[in-house]
């Protein structure tokens, strides 16, 4: 498959940012109260997407 490594990274990459995301979520909701729900949705659905993205771009496992 073409560019195999390179698909992995870009799909750990997004894993990344979605773990990211979530813990701004999590981490901002304990320390401040300015965070509504509607930011904390908004914030979950595009970790979704992120993560929809993720599990398109990692190739599955590479035959030997």
């Amino acid at each position: 498959m073409k560019y195999y490594h390179r698909r992995i990274e870009i799909g750990k990459m997004f894993v990344d940012v979605v773990k990211y995301m979530v813990t701004i979520i999590i981490i901002g909701g304990i320390f401040t109260d300015s965070i509504t729900s509607q930011m904390a949705f908004w914030g979950i659905f595009a970790s979704m997407i992120f993560l929809v993205a993720a599990f398109f771009t990692i190739p599955l496992n590479k035959e030997v």
